[in-house]
């Protein structure tokens, strides 16, 4: 549909402020990333007029139906989300271990292929931006904190060592291929990173006051704004949280139900994992090479019965792989990430600090949500398929993205994957 193209030229103007998404483009549009209010508010103006066409265009076609009508209704939606998170711009923070864009743009620029002159030079002209990215983000900071909203103390620490671990050495990829060229714009990254590490150890930190979200003027907008991306649904925080504690009851119900058939305690179970002897040496590894065959083993595993399951696979493999370990300090246990630059595989990035008292129980989960039958599975199949458009290949919607990948981490049972142990 010829309609699609120009949503297509649209999403490529908006995503450079959607950091899954201009990953996957290779930053088209020559631009890192632009974090700036007026940016946030001319894309909403974008979005704005584009809803006006479509809708003008449905009126003249009103025979659109299927798939057709149904990808129609994911660009308004996507339109509606720019729409929603830039209304709610100075709540968002681009400097959190989960929000922040910079480790993906250091990781896709590490891959950018340098191979003919032309990829030289617009590599050359990418990395040259990148000192700007910090000034982005310590101006959207200041302002944020103008305005009363700060990162709390735990988020910040988090977010200091995320940054320690983003400093490039001399054996840097960023450097890769031609190190004169680069050395000095590798060189001003350091220095605005540090820079930018020193102004959140002790000005940023400095007499902070943290108020609750819903004291905020427009705070309880925002959090419902926040539902509605995050589960598509138009549920009060109330209804929400009701929903968890019967959901976490019933997950509890199921536990005891598991326990029973291995003869184990609900009293003292948790206790046991950590300390009992034959426990630990089933779910404990001494090494970061034996957590790899661990998780190694589980994705073995999905691949055995796929098949049984699912009519077409993705085409694109999958891996996984320590996180670099001047990193670990600020990832729980990890990430998933699609390919990028010349990196073929979808990886899922873990960690694997802490060994000593990280209980790996949970792991095959981790896998099936993170790889097979989940996020790789799902992610691939859409991005390998050219008819949809890019809003729909390049966006992650957590409501689908996360929803599906739970699923299929529940889906792994009936598919016989886990023991009783990892069930649990």
């Amino acid at each position: 549909m010829e309609f699609f193209k120009e949503a297509d030229e649209l999403f490529n103007r908006l995503s450079v402020n959607d950091f899954y998404s201009f990953t996957k483009n290779n930053f088209a549009n020559g631009t890192l990333i632009n974090l700036s209010y007026e940016k946030a508010q001319h894309d909403s103006a974008e979005c704005d007029a584009f809803q006006k066409r479509l809708y003008n265009y449905r009126n003249e076609n009103k025979k659109i139906e299927g798939d057709d009508a149904a990808l129609l209704d994911a660009i308004d939606a996507y339109c509606n989300y720019v729409k929603t998170i830039n209304k709610h711009y100075y709540y968002k923070f681009s400097v959190t271990h989960n929000t922040c864009p910079l480790p993906y743009i250091v990781k896709t620029l590490s891959l950018f292929p340098r191979n003919s002159s032309e990829e030289k030079e617009r590599y050359l002209m990418l990395l040259s931006q990148l000192p700007e990215v910090l000034v982005q983000m310590r101006r959207k900071l200041v302002e944020q904190k103008e305005r009363g909203v700060v990162i709390p103390k735990e988020g910040l620490e988090l977010s200091v060592s995320m940054f320690d671990g983003l400093r490039q050495g001399s054996d840097s990829l960023l450097k890769r291929g031609f190190t004169s060229e680069t050395e000095k714009m590798v060189a001003d990254y350091n220095s605005e990173l540090n820079s930018f590490i020193t102004y959140l150890q002790n000005d940023y930190s400095d007499e902070i006051k943290i108020k609750a979200l819903w004291e905020d003027e427009g705070g309880k907008e925002y959090y419902q704004s926040l539902i509605e991306i995050y589960t598509s649904s138009s549920l009060s925080p109330k209804e929400i949280h009701e929903i968890g504690l019967s959901e976490l009851e019933n997950t509890r119900s199921k536990q005891r139900d598991i326990l029973k058939l291995l003869g184990k305690s609900s009293d003292n179970f948790l206790e046991a994992l950590q300390n009992d002897r034959l426990l630990r040496k089933m779910f404990y590894d001494s090494s970061p090479a034996m957590l790899q065959n661990r998780l190694d083993g589980y994705l073995d595993r999905t691949k055995t019965c796929l098949s049984d399951y699912f009519h077409r696979l993705p085409k694109t493999p999958c891996l996984l792989k320590r996180i670099d370990p001047a990193r670990e300090g600020s990832t729980s246990w990890g990430y998933y990430a699609v390919p990028v630059g010349e990196e073929v595989n979808g990886i899922y990035y873990y960690s694997a600090a802490e060994l000593d008292k990280r209980c790996q129980i949970r792991t095959a989960a981790i896998v099936f949500h993170e790889l097979f039958p989940g996020h790789h599975l799902q992610v691939s199949l859409i991005a390998e398929d050219e008819k949809l458009p890019k809003m729909c290949r390049e966006h992650f919607n957590t409501a689908f993205a996360d929803g599906w990948a739970e699923y299929a981490a529940d889906l792994a049972n009936e598919m016989g994957l886990y023991n009783l142990y990892e069930l649990y």
